[in-house]
């Protein structure tokens, strides 16, 4: 049933395909108000694409307030022996039906999430056959601070067993390690060939595991184009067009590590924005993610993705289980065992930032200038580091001056400075600072005989939750993490300041052990006015009744951010 606002949504249909030959059948109508029935057939469909994805789009007709649109569609898809279903969406589903139907010896196993119904067995003598049906599924809203796709109704499943070939379970954890270690560990003589030249490029002698690992990973991510576009089917040929694809990445940083003395596990796992790795349903559902972790320093790295260095774990992989492939030796013989294991969250203290500012005002108090200097480290530094390391020296220049600027419009920005940016070296782990000198006259505004600062907008715009739905689902921040600002005003000789201790704030969620707060302490030294903000999360997730509590935390510092000071002459 159709609403305005959803006419602009549904006037057109996409189907996601990889080729147009999957869509094998298309049915499309729209029914008026009035009973009108128009009908769209598979013929009257475009082939387009976007974003690097194909669809085969039809453009609607007929739509109106009040009508109808009804579509169906088959596709053929290649055979996966395992596969996940969402049976929610952001678009309310009267009726959902599904049906497997497979062979007498392929049995399926599934298991549902999020209250989706358990898949129930029908199986004849000839066909195996599952199904489930659900009505009045909600759709699925979209709200801050939770990972959408990892509470939607989901149903896991695989083929159980290929009993033709014997009982044995398919696709359990013990299958992967096999897989994967194998995979890692049989190149064929050419590939060790060309890896040993490589090998040859990156100088690691003296020095230690860490160091070697680090050298390691940043030649791979500094000479080679990791695309899952790559089709380079050998190393020789990684060496020849520079482009690799991921599972490369990951299977030549292994071998080098190797080479090297460094011992390293082959990891696997998945976001938990995605799902929670669940070690009850063993499934290579839930081994999407591959990376390594270096046993003797204790850090892992993701051979693929340029974002991160050594010292700093994916946020959406820090606290999953996973599976740690680990080779063990008895004698000659040489094999690897795995085990799940849950991958260490960090602490409030390893990312957080720094904001140190120094206010003084000019042309009796008609503009004003600030010193600034940012300090970022763990998560908060990876959110923008990599960005500044890899862009030209024009875009560097801007992303500098937004982040000095904070959000101040008419902000002026000189004598910009730069720490700790090149992800090459071992500064990647230090904090990345950004320092410089802005004048503004925006946040000065005349009213009568004062002067109205905007002191709050100088930590620049912050996050708002005041006009929401009822909560669906628990509260999800990406890591532990704080954020430190101090603010020192130099007034003016001949003035006087009110509004000083309306800045004053201390919102936390408990009174005696803390978890989540905004803390603002304000004190007068001569005539300068000294403010010091702390806020705080030290936990990355809360049950669905801490919400509220959580939204005033959040809201304290957007309510900061509109708060002023009034100077008076005399």
């Amino acid at each position: 049933f159709i609403e305005p606002k959803s006419i602009d949504e549904y006037n057109k249909i996409y189907i996601s395909v990889s080729s147009p030959l999957q869509l094998t059948v298309f049915k499309a109508r729209s029914i008026s108000k009035d009973g009108t029935v128009k009908e769209m057939l598979k013929g009257e469909m475009k082939e387009i694409e976007e974003n690097g994805r194909k669809y085969m789009s039809l453009a609607v007709d007929g739509l109106e307030t009040g009508s109808e649109l009804e579509y169906y569609f088959t596709m053929q898809l290649s055979l996966s022996p395992w596969n996940t279903e969402i049976l929610q969406t952001g678009i309310f589903t009267r009726n959902f039906h599904i049906s497997f139907i497979t062979p007498k010896h392929l049995p399926i196993e599934s298991k549902s999430y999020n209250g989706a119904p358990t898949l129930k067995d029908s199986s004849t003598e000839k066909k195996n056959f599952y199904f489930c049906e659900i009505h009045n599924i909600p759709s699925y809203t979209e709200e801050k601070y939770t990972s959408k796709e990892a509470h939607e109704m989901r149903i896991e499943f695989k083929i159980a067993q290929n009993l033709k070939q014997s009982t044995t379970h398919l696709y359990m954890f013990s299958d992967a390690t096999k897989q994967y270690y194998n995979e890692f560990n049989s190149l064929p003589p050419e590939d060790k060939k060309e890896i040993d030249k490589i090998a040859t490029k990156i100088n690691l002698k003296n020095k230690s595991e860490e160091e070697k690992t680090r050298d390691i990973e940043n030649y791979i991510k500094s000479n080679f184009n990791i695309t899952p576009s790559s089709d380079s089917k050998s190393f020789a040929e990684v060496a020849k067009t520079g482009s690799i694809s991921p599972i490369r990445a990951s299977i030549l940083c292994y071998t080098l590590l190797k080479k090297a003395g460094v011992g390293c596990e082959i990891v696997l796992g998945v976001s938990k924005n995605k799902k929670t790795f669940d070690s009850d349903f063993e499934s290579y559902n839930f081994l999407d993610d591959i990376f390594l972790h270096v046993p003797g320093p204790d850090k892992y790295i993701i051979p693929s993705n340029y974002i991160y260095r050594m010292g700093v774990t994916p946020e959406w992989l820090e606290g999953t289980n996973a599976l740690f492939i680990k080779e063990i030796s008895l004698g000659k013989i040489v094999s690897a065992i795995g085990t799940v294991q849950k991958i260490p969250a960090s602490k409030i203290e390893q990312s957080g930032e720094m904001m140190d500012i120094n206010i003084a005002f000019k042309e009796e108090m008609r503009s004003a200038t600030e010193h600034i200097k940012r300090t970022f480290w763990g998560h908060s530094a990876t959110a923008i580091r990599p960005f500044y390391f890899y862009d030209d020296p024009k875009k560097k220049e801007e992303l500098g001056n937004d982040l000095i600027k904070t959000n101040i419009v008419d902000a002026k920005v000189s004598n910009l400075h730069v720490k700790n940016d090149n992800m090459n070296k071992s500064e990647v782990n230090e904090p990345f600072s950004v320092e410089a000198d802005i004048t503004y006259s925006s946040l000065c505004e005349k009213a009568g005989d004062h002067i109205v600062f905007s002191v709050g907008a100088v930590i620049g715009t912050q996050v708002e939750m005041y006009s929401e739905k009822p909560r669906q689902n628990p509260i999800e921040m990406e890591f532990p993490n704080s954020q430190d600002r101090k603010i020192s005003i130099n007034i003016p000789d001949g003035y006087t300041v009110k509004g000083v201790e309306g800045l004053n704030v201390n919102i936390t969620d408990s009174d005696t052990s803390p978890s989540m707060g905004f803390n603002v302490t304000t004190a007068m030294k001569g005539n300068t006015i000294e403010i010091n903000i702390h806020e705080y999360y030290s936990k990355t997730s809360y049950p669905v009744s801490y919400y509220e509590t959580f939204r005033k935390v959040i809201n304290a510092s957007a309510d900061w951010n509109k708060l002023t000071l009034i100077f008076s002459k005399g």
